[in-house]
């Protein structure tokens, strides 16, 4: 496996509720942290992967899902960091995290692997896995398969979000950040393709 691309490095992602939302860059909080397929990069019909791995550290007992998202060429720039704006090509089971007994900080990741995009339909398909501590997730087929893929650059954007429903209230004695409420943390270590 070699290294074709990896994202920008992304700003820590806060999670209060079950609000889906994504990785966005580092020093650029008006974009996602994002891979890009290009069109000259030749890749159609040529199989790739999608890779992102980190940390989460939960305030509390709940439920963390992970999905990997992806766009045919880039979104509208007024709503690139909505989630709802991006296809949600895989989403894992919701992750009991946080619980009694528990690591206070564990690893997550999720993979899109053996990806391949058909210009002639415009279509992408491919399997996903992934796994939050030791709870592995088998392979699958991915749960939707990609429309509108053109020559047009990028051909495929990728991006990664989650979310976080607490089954228990934080601790007493947790902080937030000033002036905010206390939050799960999730980190992206990496975020790359590789063929």
């Amino acid at each position: 496996m070699s290294l074709i691309t990896q994202a920008p490095p992304a700003a820590p992602l806060e999670l209060t509720d079950a609000t889906p939302k994504l990785f966005l860059k580092r020093d650029e909080d008006r974009f996602p942290a994002m891979l890009a397929v290009s069109g000259s990069a030749n890749h159609e019909l040529r199989t790739f992967n999608v890779n992102a791995t980190g940390k989460v550290t939960p305030i509390a007992a709940g439920s963390l899902t992970l999905t990997l998202y992806a766009h045919a060429g880039y979104p509208d720039q007024a709503s690139i960091t909505d989630p709802a704006q991006w296809l949600p090509i895989a989403t894992v089971e919701p992750e009991p995290i946080g619980g009694a007994g528990d690591p206070e900080t564990t690893s997550w990741m999720i993979r899109g692997t053996d990806l391949l995009y058909n210009l002639s339909n415009g279509k992408m398909q491919g399997t996903f896995k992934s796994n939050v501590a030791d709870h592995p997730i088998p392979e699958g087929d991915l749960e939707h398969h990609m429309t509108g893929i053109t020559e047009q650059d990028p051909v495929v954007v990728f991006a990664i979000g989650a979310t976080f429903e607490p089954t228990e209230a934080p601790p007493e004695g947790r902080q937030g950040r000033a002036g905010q409420e206390p939050a799960t943390v999730l980190e992206l270590s990496f975020f790359e393709m590789t063929d």
